[in-house]
């Protein structure tokens, strides 16, 4: 599998707190969403692009109005308000409802690619033990689609990869917030970071 400006878990665009949490995991609760994401992008990536025409038309009604205005209130309408926001803050206010009993947990098992990877691993006999996996992430920068495709992705998959004994390989440039130590990260024996 061959996977570039790779994307982990779902949304990225309208971003919620499980997604919230792959970044909250890596550079800590107390960052400033402002060190990842420009204030010209938090449309894209806290609000919902589809709610103000942005990304263009669309066939079906891909607003939660509701939703919407409380992000926007939260921190889209008001700069001085995004700027103080931290990572803790929106993994706390944008919370997926995985009990909604019409769609909850069944969108989880499409969103969420790190916990399928653990849970249904290739078979040795569906794939003879040549299953290999190569993830390359380089955007690293705050514009929005930088965000939805960063290069901490990338050192999530390598994570993900070893947990679940997959071959692999990842690449990854420098990231906002990444550990002064990451860049001396080494392979577990299955795979190699680089």
């Amino acid at each position: 599998m061959v996977y570039t400006d790779a994307q982990l878990d779902y949304p990225v665009q309208n971003m919620l707190d499980h997604t919230w949490k792959i970044w909250l995991d890596d550079v800590g609760e107390d960052t400033l969403v402002s060190s990842m994401l420009t204030f010209n992008d938090c449309y894209m990536i806290l609000g919902n692009p589809w709610c103000d025409g942005r990304s263009g038309p669309s066939d079906y009604n891909l607003c939660n109005d509701t939703w919407q205005a409380e992000t926007n209130e939260l921190y889209c309408n008001d700069e001085a308000l995004f700027n103080t926001a931290t990572i803790g803050d929106v993994v706390a206010s944008q919370v997926w409802d995985r009990d909604d009993p019409d769609v909850g947990r069944g969108m989880e098992v499409l969103w969420y690619t790190s916990m399928n990877m653990l849970a249904y691993q290739p078979t040795q006999p569906s794939t003879n033990g040549t299953f290999y996996m190569y993830i390359a992430n380089s955007l690293n920068s705050t514009e929005g689609m930088n965000v939805v495709h960063d290069a901490l992705y990338s050192r999530r998959y390598a994570d993900l990869a070893a947990q679940a004994g997959f071959n692999f390989t990842v690449y990854y440039t420098d990231y906002n917030g990444m550990s002064p130590t990451e860049d001396q990260r080494v392979g577990d024996g299955r795979g190699t970071v680089s």
